[in-house]
């Protein structure tokens, strides 16, 4: 635990409590990895007092103190889960046909809660530091902002032998199939699609830095000897290889994440694409169809770069990749430079924004 980085701003204004990411240790747990893939859970509140504050800098101690008791919280969701889950596989093996559909529940339960208490962060920290403030004499109104969010859970597919009833149809169901019902759905899929796009940037980069760091240990290991043997040097240092493991996975799960989103998105598409027909009104109007056409071409565009990607890297960057000759560091040079190559996925993900913005318009009318 622990990991937040708490600042004041230059003219005592402000103070920032901040985490990259809650879970990004704990999903790496041998216990936990079988069963969950984990979506990142950044941390950030801002507290703003309004005015300079002499002791701004005072109160940092209070709020670290209110974000690790926050992040217990978060950590005590999950391990009330991981432990059900561990339970329910047990019950599966002993017969309970019934076992995946619950672990599926569970998860769906535990996502709830998490994206609950992302929501309370910015109370929990304002109300620390409000009550540190008057313990020093400095009451001082605050006003918090947080950009707290808990991007979710999913239960990996090969976690338990049955399958979950599929409940999809009722998250359909709940899609006003109406033009402006419809355009909103697509909006909030479209949002979704665009932070987890960021997250990709982010898991490029970390499993990038992760294959570089790999290469600067083995250098100094082999002193950049041509003949050292790979397989070899893990058998002296087999933690070596595991940022890069941990990496890729991470990356792979937001992949996954990621084509799931989309593939949600085409029902409210398949919708609209009925809607135009069905109605003259909205049929007639070529904007209208050449709108709905843009969303699914982005939706389609992204796809198939997410399958590229992910066959590229399972690829490059399986156990393969420490095997055999070292050769200076010319197998991860080559991982990096196929990770780094990759197609774009901001410029396509930007074209599925505007074409949803547009379809926000026209269903304004």
């Amino acid at each position: 635990m622990g990991g937040f980085d708490c600042s004041v701003d230059k003219r005592n204004e402000s103070i920032a409590v901040e985490h990259g990411n809650l879970l990004g240790e704990y999903k790496k747990r041998p216990e936990v990895k079988p069963l969950l893939v984990i979506k990142p859970f950044p941390f950030q509140v801002e507290i703003s007092f309004g005015k300079a504050l002499d002791s701004a800098r005072e109160v940092l101690p209070a709020a670290e103190k209110a974000a690790e008791k926050f992040h217990c919280d978060v950590l005590d969701v999950l391990d009330r889960l991981v432990r059900e889950l561990t339970d329910l596989q047990a019950a599966e093996k002993k017969g309970d046909a019934k076992a995946a559909d619950k672990a599926s529940k569970a998860v769906k339960k535990a996502e709830k809660e998490l994206k609950s208490l992302a929501g309370t962060a910015s109370t929990v920290i304002r109300k620390a530091v409000e009550r540190e403030l008057k313990a020093l004499k400095s009451p001082v109104k605050a006003i918090a902002v947080s950009r707290t969010i808990a991007r979710g859970l999913e239960l990996r597919d090969d976690a338990f032998e049955g399958a979950a009833e599929d409940d999809e149809d009722e998250d359909e169901d709940e899609i006003d199939p109406s033009l402006a019902g419809l355009a909103k759905a697509v909006g909030k899929q479209t949002d979704e699609i665009e932070s987890l796009v960021k997250d990709e940037s982010r898991a490029r980069k970390d499993l990038v830095k992760a294959l570089a760091g790999a290469k600067n240990k083995l250098l100094k290991l082999g002193s950049g000897s041509k003949e050292l043997r790979l397989e070899d040097v893990l058998k002296q240092h087999p933690k070596l290889s595991q940022p890069v493991e941990d990496a890729t996975g991470d990356y792979l799960d937001v992949l996954k994440g990621l084509a799931r989103q989309l593939d949600k998105l085409d029902k409210p598409i398949k919708k609209l694409e009925k809607l135009t027909a069905k109605d003259n009104k909205l049929g007639d109007n070529k904007a209208n169809v050449e709108t709905v056409i843009a969303v699914d071409k982005s939706r389609l565009a992204l796809l198939k770069s997410l399958d590229e990607i992910e066959r590229d890297v399972r690829f490059r960057c399986d156990e393969s990749l420490f095997r055999g000759d070292f050769d200076r560091g010319k197998p991860l040079d080559a991982a990096v430079k196929l990770v780094e190559g990759q197609p774009d996925l901001a410029a396509t993900a930007k074209e599925l924004v505007r074409a949803a913005g547009e379809l926000a318009k026209i269903a304004k009318g």
